[in-house]
């Protein structure tokens, strides 16, 4: 399919799924779509490029599900590019996304779409347990922010995008055209929309499982805290001195969740995946 083309189908909700060689869990993250209590969705997966078997994964789950589809991206710059791609060929009046290495739990969908309505929101976010490399295994919830307007989520972290559910309105051209320029893009988005005076309140209950793969590891983690300082001096034009505060927030924010995710995982020990999934 071209990058370009639009889906037919007019669901409520569009799941957006960037993947990249992700043959070893991208059939899980479907499933978890498939398996939501709330069923009015179409799922684009949108794939950069894979050269392992991700796309024949992605082609299979098709023929059993129409509300499928696969976006071949042969020109991707990134998630945020990926991600971009999807949005832009999607239909529905709500945005969520998904990476391919993630997994939503059963009623992620319902309870996101009824806060948002209810509530007139412009982002629903969400709890999250950190998930083992093989998906066996889960961290106790990691801590997360009840609500962000621009200044906290300047100063804090929280808003994971696999938890993301937002109005489509939010996605300006504007926002869908930043990509390319740093890690982390993702931050940068809900950034700009609550810039704007949008609103995200978070569900604190763990909805969305993410994976720790390697590509999640140090190396990864200190390019993205770098690219935090480059969004704020190059992208939002923030002064000096407020950059240098809220960096100091933000990674001590990030510091004491991980901390405390820590902790309490050693102490309650780890959960059984299946048994998450199930409750």
């Amino acid at each position: 399919m071209d990058p370009g083309a639009k889906i037919v189908q007019t669901p409520t909700v569009s799941v957006i799924a960037s993947v990249f060689n992700a043959e070893a869990f991208i059939e899980s993250a479907i499933s978890s779509v498939v398996t939501q209590t709330f069923q009015d969705w179409e799922l684009i997966v949108v794939d950069g490029g894979s050269s392992d078997g991700t796309r024949q994964i992605v082609l299979e789950q098709i023929k059993k599900d129409p509300r499928i589809h696969l976006i071949d991206n042969i020109d991707d710059k990134g998630p945020a590019h990926a991600r971009s791609v999807g949005v832009r060929a999607s239909k529905g009046d709500f945005i969520a996304f998904l990476d391919g290495d993630d997994a939503w739990l059963p009623s992620k969908l319902k309870k996101q779409f009824e806060m948002i309505q209810e509530k007139d929101l412009d982002i629903v976010c969400s709890g999250y347990r950190v998930m083992t490399h093989d998906g066996g295994l889960v961290s106790q919830t990691v801590p997360i922010h009840r609500s962000y307007n621009f200044l906290k989520a300047l100063c804090t972290r929280g808003i994971t995008t696999s938890s993301v559910f937002a109005k489509r309105l939010c996605f300006t051209d504007e926002i869908l055209d930043t990509y390319g320029r740093f890690h982390g893009e993702d931050y940068l988005w809900w950034l700009k929309i609550l810039q704007k005076g949008g609103v995200a309140i978070a569900i604190k209950e763990p909805l969305m499982l993410y994976r720790d793969t390697p590509d999640s590891l140090s190396k990864f983690r200190v390019k993205h805290q770098v690219s935090v300082w480059e969004i704020y001096r190059q992208e939002l034009k923030i002064a000096l001195i407020l950059s240098s505060l809220a960096y100091v927030f933000y990674l001590s924010d990030v510091v004491l969740r991980r901390t405390y995710t820590k902790i309490a995982t050693i102490v309650f020990g780890q959960i059984e995946t299946s048994r998450i999934l199930n409750e």
